[in-house]
């Protein structure tokens, strides 16, 4: 990765400072000087605050080694220091973009911007995944609307951890901080994150079953996280708690959360009504299939009559929704049941056009049940082809019987930046 041409400008965003060398060169650094993301002649690196540098090029994908990152760490440092360097004798345009407040950064905070970036010499990047690890366990999900929230880990690993595909927290054991941990952890984490923070506009409760917690433990933690960062005041509109958080950096628009959709007797309306009040904005749920006996083959409990109480319950109480259902899950064995029985659902299901429905392509993880049951099934990983052809059908599916909006959600190319 060269990087050495500087023909065109930085670019200043309250959240994020962007080196443009050209049109198929630049560079994405956060508000602490961290570089995040860097494109150079159709190939993109992005870099989680992990460490994690996932290189993504003509389709084709790979996770960089420890010593690859090391290289690229090095480029890219050198690549910000010629832009400083550029910068201070006219040899580099600036542009600053304001805010939805309408201030701009000076071009004097553009120079002071660059000397954090090239504070992060190489090895204090690779330090940055040590700092990382004393902050957080492995992040191995998230929505992908909330790729880029602020996370706040009030429980480690799943409270099930029994569904036969699932490999995110095998061996790890459930874990509940209480509300003093939970306060230090997030007191850390805003440390860690610093003025990165600029770049959060929504709270993650991680981790995969936050919300099966104690009421009274949960609206600790929404105490806690309404102590400690500005988060939209409820009585507003849902637009009108987007304008209010755009209006100054590092406010939080709301907060949303993972929860299992067998777990309908935990809460009532009028209890998921209370953190609605409090903030709870989206519930996401990995329904995987509307179909009873797929359901079961996976080892997931409950059934599709439960998925459907459960978003009652959420949507009566005016929290929105995003629902995950895997495809390829099952193989040819179970498609036209999984296909037909997950229409059905979506088409019972009253989502607007706040809910969201992604669709996830199955990849069988080795290890795990998913893997040696399929074999005995005669169940086959699905090749490309087919998966994109079984994409598609689930997407017009969906899109003809619901307003909410349908997107891919691709696990592979998950990073938490």
């Amino acid at each position: 990765m060269a990087l050495q041409r500087l023909e065109a400008a930085c670019l200043v965003r309250p959240q994020s400072l962007m080196v443009r060398f050209d049109a198929d060169h630049f560079l994405l650094f956060d508000g602490e000087g961290r570089w995040i993301d860097a494109f150079e002649a159709g190939t993109l690196y992005k870099r989680g605050l992990d460490g994690r540098v996932l290189q993504k090029r003509k389709g084709v994908r790979r996770w960089l080694s420890r010593e690859e990152r090391a290289l690229l760490h090095e480029t890219v440092w050198q690549s910000a220091d010629k832009a400083l360097s550029a910068y201070r004798v006219g040899g580099l345009t600036a542009r600053a973009i304001a805010s939805d407040s309408g201030d701009f950064f000076s071009f004097g905070d553009i120079e002071s911007w660059l000397k954090c970036c090239i504070a992060y010499e190489p090895q204090r990047l690779l330090e940055e995944e040590k700092r990382f690890r004393e902050v957080y366990t492995p992040i191995p999900i998230l929505p992908p609307d909330d790729y880029n929230a602020f996370i706040v880990q009030a429980t480690q690993g799943c409270s099930y951890n029994r569904c036969t595909f699932c490999s995110f927290y095998r061996g790890e054991p459930f874990r509940v901080k209480e509300g003093t941990a939970f306060q230090a952890h997030v007191q850390r984490a805003l440390a860690f994150h610093g003025k990165g923070m600029t770049r959060h506009r929504w709270i993650f409760l991680g981790d995969g079953d936050a919300l099966m917690v104690p009421q009274t433990q949960l609206l600790d933690y929404f105490d806690i996280l309404h102590a400690l960062l500005p988060i939209a005041p409820t009585t507003l509109s849902k637009k009108e708690r987007v304008a209010w958080a755009q209006q100054v950096p590092g406010r939080m628009i709301g907060i949303d959360a993972f929860m299992d959709t067998f777990r309908v007797a935990f809460k009532q309306v009028s209890e998921w009504e209370v953190l609605r009040q409090h903030g709870l904005d989206r519930v996401y749920l990995g329904v995987e299939s509307g179909y009873d006996p797929l359901r079961h083959f996976l080892n997931k409990p409950g059934s599709a009559d439960q998925v459907m109480e459960m978003i009652y319950r959420l949507k009566a109480a005016g929290v929105h929704v995003g629902l995950i259902f895997m495809i390829g899950v099952g193989g040819d064995l179970f498609a036209e049941g999984h296909y037909t029985a997950s229409v059905q659902l979506v088409r019972r299901l009253a989502l607007d056009r706040q809910d969201h429905l992604y669709l996830s392509p199955f990849y069988p993880q080795a290890g795990t049940p998913y893997v040696s049951v399929a074999e005995k099934e005669g169940i086959r990983p699905w090749e490309e082809r087919r998966m994109q052809a079984e994409l598609r059908r689930f997407y017009r599916g969906f899109a003809a019987v619901t307003a909410a909006p349908v997107s891919v959600y691709d696990l592979e190319e998950f990073i938490y930046q």
